[in-house]
């Protein structure tokens, strides 16, 4: 939307608002006369403004100024409008340093003048920076941008309530479940004396997790000593704010009010859930009003079979006497929780009803998750209360700023915790609560990862800065258990049992230290191994642990505190995680198998099943699968970026999309590479069935698809010769990782280029456009560098740029001067430039993020992913062995959707002209998913 779109839009919404009822659509239908779309936009504003606005506030009127779409407010990009309403206007914004989308509520230049507003508005930063709930929306920071006052707000995606009561009423257990979110964001406000004030529908949020997050804090305040209103400003006694269909009674006679006006309003909101309607709808603000101090809401609507405790609970809640009204919120959340646990025909679906099952399965796919079906679950699990296995109940779990788990993830012994590695701006262990939701950094644990329970699952050990420590979670500081041996900065997981003896895992060696703390001692274990993630099993001295050393793929090995051999048990694409009493759950491509384990012969038994589908991306992107499994049957694993399914979208150099690929019929498309030409695009695609990455090509124009290579082997990361006819890629056939190229045309073979030696994985990135090198980067336990393998005289590879600073992506220009990468030489990874294949001076290119070079066919653009603000490009122009930058342009501003690797999703033609960038093609799931009752899967 331009900028004088935008303009007419806004004159002629505030010129609406301005009219009464009866004159409104005719100035509208005169207005936008000669544009319909016009009408909608502005329709759609008037909409927003009528659910954003308050009774009692003075409506906006003139034209102001407004913030215009693609303009900066401070350091954000300003996006759309999203709503407005008498405390302002709310846009979605893009902040270019976090690479995040916020929302941005500003107050109009026509009030900031007015000190009771500009009050109200700082006073709703002030009380918003003090809560930190993951049922309340989030303030960033206040920001003043040319006289213009905002507060930079978590962007919540999802409709708010009010936009699902346009349905009707809720089934009982989703409205609980909603209720019971909401008294949770109201006690956490309550607790630091915080009046909502303006508790509506309209006013609660829910996010495609199902978590509830309550806004809107604009007329709150602070509780006095007495827990009765402080008088001041806008909110002194005889000034009436709030909506009137939510107000209480002393909220609506202009009374000073405390938290039990909020003890109303959730009364009121859980009525309507309950019956679709509101407790005192009228035709207008006065009738409601009037309603609300005269009558009693019609309890004849509320649902057959409803609990007695909730109806006790609304009654309460909406009993027009403060002293009579239910005091604390907590109490109420005490009851939902109460009645949600308990297994009675009024809560449980009935069997026969195949619209209630769809409703539970979508309460157990993306509802309340963490707090409704935890606590289902949780009732259902204790012994006492089964008289027959509960189902198996699958859920996802989201961690701030959409993280998953990246670097560990342990479900404590009883169950009711998950700790997680969440690899964000800095490396830290989170603890999400199955029984509360509460989701919340360990103090403590600043750059550590892969956590793990002490037997008891009152502590947890982890490791950071070199060490293994451990942390009560009952409270307190951190304890150093050892320094990690051999001068690793971090091991590889760890496990501990029950006589008090921790195994870790550090490069090619597992070691035992005690839990009390000491040195750590080798595990003679014999031959040669690459451990990872050791987990003891029932009898405390044997343990499983992920060897690494079949490239490509790995085994679950088993071996004895005492060493000796290790025994194979099942060859396995990432770790294993045994499931007491007797389970061992493996990993086949991206399935998550399981197969019974013989504890005393240390054999597995009968065939594998399914446990769980695309946990994984398999060993294409790295063995650091994400499972966890308790004895209390809840299985725990991560979905790489959330399980987010991608597509491969064209773009021209405005930005705008222009078509797409189609995608294949399971799956989707990875890696892409442009061949020079721009007719064909090589990708990779992993079967479903099997867990094996092959290369495909794909006819542009035609959009046919035809595999490549079909070999059992992984074979992934396609590069085009300079003149199109060969693709060089990477494989593991033979059991190590190889380069090899195959002719585009015809039924050639793979021909081997070359074998790179202790390289544990390989990824090609560029073949010169004279054809005598192959740009490729290998890692090595974590440290990766740039080589380039010469094709020609003795083809020994030359280190380009060691692990030092991590380099990757290079890419040639194609006179084969200049090499750009990737590389952490000047802190963050910043896009680098420097002469190939001389050594000397180099330049840093990007700043704030910058990955993935392509230069253009004639060398005088450089294209990047400038991480996150979209894609971005330089005109490059060279003499000798100096260079020229112009300034930065942004070609592509939807940010490129990755995955957990360091590996490009998106290419350019070369002439420039087209983009093809991997983006979202469907909601994005939750970063973790959690099966209750998992074992019962597989009856």
């Amino acid at each position: 939307m331009n900028p004088d779109r935008w303009r007419q839009i806004t004159e002629i919404f505030h010129a609406a608002i301005a009219r009464d009822d009866r004159t409104r659509d005719a100035y509208l239908d005169e207005a936008c006369r000669q544009d319909p779309s016009l009408r909608e936009e502005v329709d759609r504003l008037l909409r927003s403004h009528h659910d954003a606005g308050t009774f009692g506030e003075t409506q906006m009127t003139g034209s102001g100024a407004h913030l215009a779409p693609g303009t900066s407010f401070g350091p954000y990009v300003v996006g759309e409008l999203l709503g407005a309403g008498g405390m302002g206007e709310v846009y979605r914004a893009r902040d270019p340093k976090l690479g995040r989308d916020v929302a941005i509520k500003v107050l109009p230049v026509q009030v900031t003048g007015d000190p009771d507003r500009l009050s109200r508005f700082t006073r709703e930063a002030r009380l918003l920076a003090s809560l930190n709930h993951p049922n309340v929306g989030a303030i960033y920071e206040v920001e003043d941008s040319g006289g213009v006052q905002g507060l930079v707000l978590e962007l919540i995606d999802g409709p708010t309530l009010a936009d699902r009561l346009s349905r009707g009423a809720l089934p009982l257990r989703e409205a609980l479940g909603i209720a019971r979110q909401i008294a949770a964001a109201l006690e956490a406000a309550h607790e630091k004396g915080i009046v909502h004030r303006d508790l509506k529908p309209a006013n609660i949020k829910i996010t495609p997790a199902g978590v509830v997050k309550v806004i809107d804090f604009g007329i709150a305040k602070l509780d006095g000593a007495d827990g009765r209103t402080t008088p001041g400003t806008a909110t002194n006694t005889g000034m009436i704010l709030g909506t009137a269909a939510y107000m209480s009674p002393e909220q609506a006679r202009g009374g000073s009010v405390d938290k039990r006006t909020d003890v109303w309003a959730f009364g009121c909101v859980l009525y309507e859930m309950l019956t679709g309607r509101q407790p005192f709808d009228a035709q207008t603000s006065s009738d409601m009003i009037a309603r609300i101090l005269e009558h009693d809401p019609a309890w004849d609507r509320l649902p057959a079979g409803l609990p007695p405790a909730i109806d006790r609970l609304l009654k309460r809640c909406l009993s027009k006497d403060p002293a009579e009204r239910l005091h604390d919120i907590a109490d109420a959340r005490l009851e939902i929780t109460d009645a949600l646990s308990a297994r009675t025909p009024t809560i449980d679906r009935p069997k026969a009803s195949a619209g209630a099952k769809e409703r539970w399965l979508w309460v157990g796919l993306a509802g309340a998750a963490a707090v409704t079906l935890a606590t289902i679950w949780w009732s259902l699990s204790r012994p006492t209360d089964r008289t027959a296995p509960a189902p198996p109940v699958e859920f996802g779990v989201r961690f701030p700023d959409n993280h998953i788990p990246a670097t560990g993830l342990a479900v404590s012994p009883d169950g009711r915790h998950i700790a997680a590695g969440i690899f964000g701006n800095a490396s830290q262990i989170w603890l999400h609560s199955l029984d509360s939701s509460e989701t919340r950094r360990l103090a403590g644990t600043e750059g550590s990862q892969f956590p793990f329970w002490s037997p008891d699952g009152t502590r947890l050990g982890f490791f950071g800065g070199g060490k293994l420590r451990t942390v009560d979670l009952a409270g307190g500081s951190a304890s150093v258990i050892c320094e990690l041996p051999l001068s690793a900065r971090t091991a590889l997981s760890g496990t501990w049992n029950t006589a008090g003896v921790i195994v870790f895992a550090v490069q090619q060696q597992l070691f035992k230290v005690p839990a009390s703390g000491g040195v750590p001692a080798p595990i003679p274990v014999a031959g040669e191994l690459e451990p990872a993630f050791p987990q003891f099993l029932a009898d405390q001295r044997h343990f499983i642990f992920y060897d690494g050393r079949r490239s490509g793929g790995g085994a679950i090995k088993v071996a004895s505190l005492d060493g000796g051999d290790a025994k194979t048990l099942v060859n396995s694409d990432g770790l294993g995680v045994f499931a007491p009493p007797n389970l061992l759950l493996f990993l086949r491509g991206a399935a998550l198998m399981v197969q019974t384990l013989n504890l005393e012969r240390l054999t597995l038994e009968g065939n594998p099943k399914l446990a769980a589908a695309n946990a994984s991306l398999g060993v294409l992107f790295g063995f650091r699968a994400n499972v966890s499994a308790s004895a209390t049957g809840v299985l725990a694993f991560a979905r790489p970026r959330g399980g987010s399914v991608g597509q491969l979208m064209w773009f021209d150099r405005t930005g705008q999309s222009v078509g797409s690929v189609p995608p294949p019929p399971d799956g989707e498309y990875l890696n892409p590479s442009l061949s020079p030409n721009g007719e064909l695009l090589a990708a990779n695609l992993m079967d479903p069935r099997t867990g094996d990455w092959d290369i495909w090509l794909i006819d542009i124009a035609r959009g046919v698809s035809s595999r490549l290579t079909s070999d059992p082997a992984r074979d992934s990361d396609p590069v085009w010769s300079p003149d199109g006819k060969e693709i060089v890629f990477v494989s593991d056939r033979g059991g190590r990782p190889g380069l090899y190229r195959k002719a585009v045309a015809g039924s050639g073979v793979e021909e081997l280029v070359a074998i790179i030696e202790g390289a544990m994985e390989l990824v090609p990135t560029d073949w010169s456009r004279d054809g005598k090198y192959i740009l490729y980067e290998q890692s090595t336990f974590g440290a990766r560098s740039v080589w380039a393998l010469p094709l020609f005289g003795d083809r020994k590879p030359i280190e380009l740029v060691g692990p030092q600073f991590a380099p990757y992506g290079a890419h040639l220009s194609p006179d084969g001067q200049w090499m750009a990468y990737n590389s952490f030489e000047t802190g963050p990874g910043e896009l680098i430039v420097r002469r190939f294949l001389v050594p000397g001076h180099w330049q840093q290119i990007s700043t704030g993020g910058g990955v993935h070079p392509r230069w253009t066919a004639d060398g005088r653009e450089l294209v990047y992913w400038a991480v996150p603000r979209g894609i971005e490009s330089v005109s490059f122009e060279s003499t000798g062995s100096t260079f020229r930058l112009g300034p930065r342009r942004t070609l592509v501003q939807p940010a490129v959707l990755s995955l957990i690797d360091a590996r490009t999703h998106y290419d350019i033609t070369r002439d420039g002209r087209r983009l093809l960038v991997r983006q979202p093609a469907g909601p994005q799931q939750a970063g973790l998913s959690v099966i209750l009752n998992w074992t019962e899967k597989l009856k």
